[in-house]
């Protein structure tokens, strides 16, 4: 596998679930558990697919080429996800089903998807405002990047340990309704939300 058959798989499985995310923004049906919740649990199989694949393999056998990758494509992925996480219309189709859960007749299952959805919506920054929103899109481009796991600035010397300490201080600031300034006033990092690690 090449370099330029792993963009093409990640430009092609963003598309596929900005399709799908579309398609559960724009119908006129009741939000529900089967066409909002389900259905977003079931978007982005290539791309989670894709992901998987580079990760584990920048991980374990990087090189020169998959780093430059790398840094190429974790800022498109970030404002993919960002563009999910941060989505107005579909947080409310969420919300709306996650409020009325007690009346739906869910599984134990269904409820437990419900609930981590709902909250990786809340910590993903879907209850902020506009204002706060925008403190927590990633800065396109500069020395602040994200990174797809495994590889990037710190890979294989602490990029790891890394991810789980900003991870914790991300669940932290959250659960105590403050913003964490590690980019300044205001900016908490998304928990659960991202794959990636925002490093400094």
């Amino acid at each position: 596998i090449k370099i330029e058959h792993y963009k093409e798989a990640f430009l092609k499985g963003m598309e596929e679930q900005k399709k799908e995310i579309d398609a559960i923004v724009n119908q006129r049906s009741v939000p529900d558990f089967d066409n909002t919740i389900a259905a977003f649990d079931q978007s982005g199989e290539l791309l989670n697919k894709v992901s998987t694949v580079f990760s584990g393999l920048n991980s374990c056998n990087t090189n020169d080429e998959m780093q430059a990758f790398n840094k190429e494509i974790t800022p498109l992925l970030s404002a993919h996800r960002d563009d999910i996480s941060l989505n107005p219309v579909l947080f409310a189709r969420v919300k709306e089903v996650y409020e009325r859960r007690e009346k739906l007749g869910l599984d134990k299952e269904q409820n437990k998807l419900l609930e981590e959805t709902y909250k990786k919506f809340v910590r993903g920054g879907a209850n902020l405002d506009s204002v706060d929103q925008a403190k927590l899109r990633h800065p396109r481009g500069g020395a602040d990047r994200v990174l797809v796991p495994g590889g990037g600035r710190g890979a294989g010397s602490g990029g790891h340990a890394a991810a789980q300490a900003l991870h914790r201080a991300a669940l932290i600031c959250l659960a105590s309704g403050r913003a964490w300034g590690l980019r300044g006033p205001g900016w908490c990092p998304p928990s659960e939300f991202r794959s990636e690690a925002r490093t400094v």
